[in-house]
């Protein structure tokens, strides 16, 4: 924020001053909407839920801000809103990179101590080479066992290839 602030508010006052029409251009709205896009920007690029959240219930109390940016009456200085904006979205860009790395959530199941761990390798399951296959015959119990003949045709070189 102590960088943001000063950006926004320089660099909307300085597309104001370049690009608007003649007119009078008063007041904080484009500071106000450059903190509200760099709000919602920032969020999304540090994957921040409650910065998001913040800036979608801004959105919803403060109307059509997003509208507000394009001309829509002739009173209003869209030319504010919208420097604003870019300055906030500009400034989101720069600076999210900036912020600390919020804190790596550890799991309970990465504190445990190695006595507690070998405590629960008999419930580890076995290694495959160490399970029986059921599914395997031993080669002397063949007798008994059926042998499908399944349909086939010759084909022109005297192949034969089962029908299916």
């Amino acid at each position: 924020a102590q960088w943001a602030l000063p950006m926004i508010w320089l660099l909307s006052g300085l597309g104001v001053w370049l690009f608007a029409r003649d007119s009078v251009h008063v007041g904080m709205s484009g500071v106000n909407h450059g903190l509200m896009f760099f709000l919602f920007l920032t969020g999304l690029f540090r994957r921040d839920r409650l910065g998001v959240a913040i800036a979608l219930v801004v959105f919803f109390f403060y109307g059509g801000m997003l509208l507000t940016v394009l001309p829509r009456e002739e009173n209003i200085s869209f030319e504010y809103h919208l420097a604003g904006a870019v300055a906030g979205a500009l400034a989101a860009i720069l600076l999210f990179r900036l912020d600390p790395k919020p804190p790596r959530k550890r799991y309970s199941w990465e504190d445990e101590d190695e006595a507690h761990a070998a405590a629960d390798d008999e419930l580890d399951l076995p290694r495959p080479d160490d399970v029986p296959v059921l599914w395997r015959r031993e080669p002397e119990s063949t007798q008994g066992a059926r042998i499908l003949h399944f349909p086939t045709r010759v084909d022109d070189k005297g192949d034969r290839h089962t029908l299916h």
